[in-house]
Formats: structure tokens, C-alpha cells, sequence
């Protein structure tokens, strides 16, 4: 995640001090994806947590529970 983090900050320091007129062009349509990138990001997030975190959380209760009584 702080990959993530790194990378959006390093866009956003090239977007703040660039003046090239290509640039100008094509920092909108970047950040539009950065942007569109990041939601679907913390969209995913939010369902892998809400389909799948529950099941392992219970999963890894279970066996802990199983190897504390075996000891």
C-alpha cells in the first residue's frame, strides 16, 4: 500500500512541476486514472474484507482453537 502511496505522490510531484505543454495535455487524463485506479482499489478492498474476511477470520480461530487444545 505504501507502493501505492509513493507512486500517487511521485504523479502528483511530476504533475506540480512540469510546464510542458504535452504535459499539460495529458496530466488530466493521468490523474483521471490514478483517481479511477485508487476507487477501484478501495472498492475491491472493501469486498475482498467483506466476502472473504469473516470466513479466514473464523478459519484461523478455528485452528488456533484446534492447536492450543492439541498442546
Amino acid at each position: 500500500m505504501s507502493l501505492l502511496l509513493l507512486f500517487f505522490v511521485l504523479v502528483l510531484l511530476l504533475y506540480l512541476s512540469s510546464s510542458s505543454s504535452y504535459w499539460r495535455r495529458v496530466r488530466g487524463k493521468i490523474l483521471l486514472l490514478v483517481c479511477v485506479f485508487f476507487f477501484f482499489l478501495l472498492l475491491g478492498g472493501f469486498f475482498f474484507f467483506f466476502v472473504f474476511g469473516v470466513p479466514v477470520r473464523i478459519f484461523f480461530s478455528s485452528c488456533f482453537s484446534c492447536i492450543t487444545t492439541a498442546v
